[in-house]
């Protein structure tokens, strides 16, 4: 008898129990990396920019993208913040 198991290899979303914080944290990262980086600009430049907004906001989402199951909300918060502002 064959037994068929469905395996995600190499995604974290194979982990069950983690699902919420992944999906928690990676909002958030995009979110907060988006805000770091309008911040920047707009202190910077007097007005908010989209286009730098937008890549604080992929900059946060790759920054987060390793340890998204492993770290806490506020640890999320604090890397997508120091993502947004290295993409500046």
């Amino acid at each position: 008898m064959v037994w068929l198991v469905r395996i995600q290899p190499g995604s974290t979303f194979s982990a069950h129990e983690l699902r919420i914080s992944i999906i928690a944290n990676t909002n958030l990262a995009a979110a907060a990396g988006a805000v770091m980086a309008m911040l920047i600009t707009w202190r910077k430049l007097g007005k908010p920019d989209v286009s730098m907004s937008c890549n604080g906001a992929v900059a946060g989402l790759v920054a987060i993208t390793a340890p998204c199951a492993w770290v806490q909300p506020w640890a999320a918060v604090v890397i997508e913040i120091v993502a947004g502002f290295i993409a500046c």
